[in-house]
């Protein structure tokens, strides 16, 4: 018997659940409803003066046996092996990163790298198995107040916007991976790369071929996509999902489903179904916050010397936190003597940073890479992407308010809601196809969501390896 099942989101976890699902159940009706007018997402690629750009440093690796076997079935003879380099800017100075001990001493200073390697050393001796409730316990115990205060805590607020004693630990716990000062050192040191990136897959058409190359196998097995449309309420009839109205390009839409798959900002659930969620739950959904990107792309007419696929910009005085190479990503890419660099600002939605002119961000950026000595010339075009809703932030508490609106979303019974938005979680490419890829097997067995909701858990193994 044929099911119609509606995903909300053509983003990597949405894609992967469509194509997963026509793969296990070809007779069922597929239906991907899409607020912008291509597949990906987060992870799509848009065109510039010749540039496929991503939005933000994208590539490939992954550390689940069971994604690396898919990804190698599905893509992987399409993509280059592209090394990664990246440097820190520290006190006036690129340094590398991950660190190396000489480099860093050097750059901090004699004096300033013995008071760090004191109270490094006397994180050795933390309770490190007490479970720390804030981003600022959390980093201090393992890497020691002074290095905590010199770079942890000023990336920290410019990134998630928050005082970091009221950032939750899960944050450091995803971001960090737990390791010491001194275990990044050894790294470092013998450059073992055990906890970074060393080398990712990237395809030679940005990173939104992958998401196109779903799409196409999705509509060949008959998969239907719906693009923009915007949706405006979630029906529900007998405790369960009944269908989605839709707003697009010919007016209002109904759409009827056995089964809906919602990779939606999990803050927006709640407010979306029809007759609307109890008053605890909307309100627990509007505590839950994403921290906003503007992605600010300058392009030079020259070649850049340096060979960094991204950097970054920890201190509090630099207004953004990143800056990716998009040239350096697909070294297959043939050089027509420009140089094309993304910068992220991190920022509120609405606030100063969000409602300013490109031209006014490109300035401000000009002048830190210029004085850091990374151009050399001023650039010569500009351009920005704005992400309303870019990373999910933990605040201390968070947990709770997800656990609610995730409980009244089992309730319903056909309700399923994953991805990096959908279940508010800090993920990587590879880990929102898995969720994907799980959500749809999920649904293969018909028997309820019980088992999905109960193992939601499962997903805050995630870690980010940088």
């Amino acid at each position: 018997m044929s099911r119609r099942i509606v995903i909300l989101g053509a983003g990597v976890a949405g894609l992967a659940a469509a194509w997963k699902l026509l793969h296990l159940h070809p007779d069922d009706e597929v239906i991907v409803v899409e607020r912008d007018q291509v597949p990906g997402g987060l992870a799509k690629s848009v065109e510039w003066l010749g540039y496929p750009l991503d939005l933000g440093p994208h590539r490939f690796h992954t550390e689940i046996p069971e994604i690396k076997t898919f990804i190698k079935s599905f893509c992987e003879e399409r993509m280059t092996r592209v090394k990664r380099f990246s440097r820190m800017y520290l006190n006036g100075r690129y340094i590398p990163y991950p660190i190396k001990p000489l480099e860093t001493f050097q750059c901090l200073g004699a004096a300033n790298a013995v008071r760090y390697a004191f109270s490094a050393a006397g994180a050795l001796f933390e309770d490190r198995d007490r479970d720390a409730v804030s981003y600022e316990e959390y980093v201090s115990r393992y890497y020691g107040t002074k290095l905590y205060e010199r770079i942890f805590e000023p990336f920290a607020r410019k990134v998630w916007g928050l005082d970091p004693k009221y950032i939750a630990a899960e944050t450091a716990r995803v971001r960090l991976r737990g390791e010491s000062v001194w275990h990044a050192l050894l790294d470092g040191l013998f450059s073992k790369e055990e906890t970074y990136v060393a080398e990712f897959l990237y395809p030679p058409k940005g990173f939104g071929q992958i998401a196109e190359q779903f799409a196409e196998e999705i509509e060949r097995r008959g998969g239907r996509f719906l693009y923009e449309r915007t949706v405006k309420r979630i029906d529900t009839r007998g405790g369960a999902a009944a269908g989605v109205a839709t707003d697009g390009p010919n007016g209002e839409e109904f759409i009827e489903c056995d089964w809906l798959i919602s990779t939606l900002p999990l803050p927006q659930a709640p407010g979306l179904l029809n007759p609307a969620a109890p008053s605890p739950v909307m309100e627990a959904a509007a505590e839950l916050q994403y921290r906003a990107i503007v992605l600010l792309y300058l392009l030079y007419d020259y070649e850049a010397e340096f060979e960094d696929t991204w950097l970054y910009y920890p201190e509090e005085h630099v207004p953004f936190t990143r800056v990716s190479v998009p040239d350096h990503f697909n070294p297959a890419r043939p050089r027509d003597g420009r140089t094309c660099l993304c910068v992220e600002f991190c920022c509120e939605y609405g606030d100063e940073t969000w409602r300013a002119e490109s031209d006014v961000l490109a300035r401000l950026a000009q002048q830190t890479l210029a004085n850091s000595g990374l151009v050399k010339r001023d650039f010569c075009d500009h351009t920005t992407v704005k992400i309303r809703e870019g990373y999910p932030i933990y605040h201390v508490g968070y947990d709770a308010l997800t656990t609610m609106i995730l409980g009244h979303l089992r309730g319903l019974g056909n309700v399923i809601t994953a991805g990096r938005q959908g279940l508010f979680r800090h993920n990587n490419i590879d880990q929102s196809i898995q969720m994907g890829l799980l959500a749809a097997i999920e649904l293969s067995h018909q028997n309820g969501v019980d088992h999905w909701y109960d193992h939601a858990g499962r997903f805050e193994n995630y870690r980010i390896v940088d």
